[in-house]
């Protein structure tokens, strides 16, 4: 008599962060969707869905369930949905979706859960404004710095875009992407712009403090965030 060996094949389940990767970046506050897809797509005949999370990277980090209260929406569903205002500056992110048949679970054997993989979801810091010194005198040239600008190691964003008067050329070679040359002649602002994969929401109010660097996050578009790191000069005549 032969023997015969039963080996069990799990189906394949992948997660998408909106539709499209398994990794982003996104501005704090951003709502999005996390997707999934089972492969092949008629292995579970009832599926029962759970989503897990955690806040690092870490293999040590356990899986946690989802507590309502968090206000994450479709956490027995396909698709889950995270919502605008929840995920913080600096923070990480990742949620898997582990997915049973119903009979298994209705008769206790919880461990036949399937997991997918997990989506990492890392908050960029909003964009600021750095300058050497507060006040500045009336012709003075002076270079403001867009932080962070993403390397290799460092999240942050791919270019910047100001808004104000008086910015001049660029001296000589390449400007950098993070960099302005500005030479006011009269108190000025200035605003910068990040444009990241995901949007921000508007997570902050208006205030203005003369020679300081102060936060004015403001909403604009699926595909762009602004920070405003208004800067107040006090000009002083030679």
């Amino acid at each position: 008599m032969d023997d015969i060996a039963f080996e069990f094949c799990s189906p394949d389940i992948y997660t998408y962060i909106d539709g499209h990767s398994s990794s982003e970046e996104v501005c704090p506050g951003a709502g999005l969707t996390v997707t999934s897809r089972i492969t092949p797509a008629g292995y579970f005949t009832t599926p029962v869905y759970l989503w897990e999370y955690r806040k690092d990277t870490l293999a040590s980090t356990p899986w946690l369930s989802i507590p309502a209260g968090l206000g994450i929406t479709g956490i027995n569903s396909p698709t889950l949905t995270v919502p605008e205002g929840l995920l913080a500056e600096l923070e990480t992110w990742q949620f898997r979706l582990m997915v049973i048949e119903s009979g298994n679970l209705s008769a206790g054997q919880r461990q036949c859960y399937t997991p997918s993989n997990p989506v990492t979801i890392k908050v960029l810091d909003m964009p600021e404004i750095r300058v050497p010194k507060d006040v500045l005198c009336k012709g003075e040239t002076l270079i403001l710095t867009a932080h962070d600008l993403r390397t290799p190691t460092q999240r942050g964003y791919e270019e910047f875009l100001f808004t104000g008067n008086y910015i001049i050329p660029w001296p000589s070679g390449p400007q950098p992407k993070n960099q302005i040359l500005i030479q006011p002649d009269v108190t000025s602002e200035y605003i910068v712009e990040g444009p990241p994969i995901m949007a921000c929401m508007q997570t902050g109010s208006p205030g203005f403090v003369p020679g300081k660097i102060v936060l004015l996050y403001m909403w604009t578009n699926r595909l762009s965030s602004i920070s405003d790191r208004t800067i107040s000069y006090v000009m002083a005549h030679r």
